[in-house]
């Protein structure tokens, strides 16, 4: 029940800030085009007071306490001089996307983190990578350690760890002899492979390919972070093609919402937990943040579909109205936001119940 309360908790801010972001977009980007905020609102209404004002802008303390919103003079009416609606529809298409850009530079900016802690993956080095050590196996009694690299086996060169792993399941009950490369030093060690009590061939060590880690600096993080952004958002076209070829199944190519979304960031968490206390990982909370900066990268890309009251559905009229030189009547484009709204609760609703009945279990990386 503690660990519900935590997930719940964690996800209110996580999603409250990613939202608070998005209208920070907004309201910098009106402020740089001229176009005058009336309010910034820290929470939802009701408004509970009034923190203080600066450059005519209200700065609202308000009584649901997740995210904010921001109030540009003349929203929805064209009638107000100097308004929103009466700005030119480039400026209004700025402000539009704004939003979506500082989410998604903040997924830039999570992924950068995440691999200055954990490195980049370079060129592929010779020999296998033994990521970790289970405590109490016949690998941990002979010594071997996360991080060392296994050079050769019974005296031959090995790089496929396909090919350990195979040696390992024959060998039960008999000695193999590594030759083991830690750091600068050359160790040859002993281990002998047993039955787990599943009956399984087991050694005790965790293999991978053994390529090499490059530690970027801020800059390159960011761009290896901008690339990650990327592929996520290339993932996310490629998901219906790959979901008809039968490349995935449904249950994977499923639409979250904050339930599920609460599901995965508590597994992250708890794996990171994990990990951290069992020695396999000295990263800071490496899973949880590759969750955020996901969550981030969805939100900003969300927010960019041409869906009836999203951001990008109003995109969609101001780009009309750039090409055609003729704006849609406000009342029509009123009314198809506000039949989307309805429509998209109710898809939410949908996914809700379905991510309560149908629980989802997060892959991680």
């Amino acid at each position: 029940m503690i660990g519900f309360l935590i997930t719940v908790v964690e996800l209110i801010v996580i999603l409250g800030f990613m939202i608070f972001i998005h209208e920070m977009g907004h309201f910098v980007a009106s402020l740089l085009l001229g176009i005058p905020i009336e309010e910034f609102g820290f929470g939802y209404p009701p408004k509970i007071k009034t923190l203080f004002t600066w450059r005519g802008t209200e700065f609202t303390l308000n009584a649901i306490p997740f995210g904010g919103f921001v109030r540009p003079r003349g929203e929805d009416d064209p009638d107000v001089e100097g308004g929103i609606e009466q700005a030119a529809p480039w400026k209004r298409l700025i402000v539009l996307v704004s939003g979506a850009i500082m989410n998604l530079l903040m997924a830039v900016i999570v992924f950068g983190a995440l691999f200055m802690q954990t490195g980049v993956v370079g060129d592929l080095l010779d020999g296998v990578l033994i990521n970790s050590v289970t405590a109490g196996s016949p690998a941990a009694a002979a010594g071997f350690e996360g991080g060392d690299v296994i050079s050769t086996l019974d005296g031959i060169a090995v790089n496929d760890y396909l090919l350990i792993s195979g040696m390992i399941d024959e060998r039960v009950d008999q000695e193999i002899a590594f030759e083991i490369l830690r750091g600068d030093e050359i160790l040859n060690l002993a281990a002998t492979p047993e039955l787990s009590a599943d009956n399984d061939p087991q050694l005790g060590i965790i293999i991978t390919p053994n390529y090499e880690i490059i530690q970027p600096n801020f800059f390159q993080a960011a761009g290896y972070g901008g690339k990650a952004v990327w592929n996520m958002v290339r993932m996310t076209f490629q998901i219906p093609v790959m979901l008809i070829k039968g490349e995935i199944t449904a249950d994977e190519a499923r639409v979250s919402g904050p339930v599920g979304i609460g599901q995965m960031l508590g597994q992250a968490r708890e794996v990171d937990i994990i990990e951290q206390a069992s020695g396999e990982s000295d990263l800071f909370f490496a899973n949880t943040l590759w969750f955020i900066g996901a969550i981030a990268a969805g939100l900003g890309f969300a927010n960019l579909l041409p869906l009836p009251a999203l951001d990008g559905g109003r995109i969609v009229f101001v780009l009309f109205e750039m090409i055609f030189r003729r704006r849609i009547p406000k009342r029509f484009e009123a009314t198809v936001h506000a039949v989307g709204f309805f429509l998209l609760i109710g898809v939410s609703v949908f996914i809700g119940l379905n991510d309560i009945f149908n629980p989802i279990n997060l892959p991680m990386p």
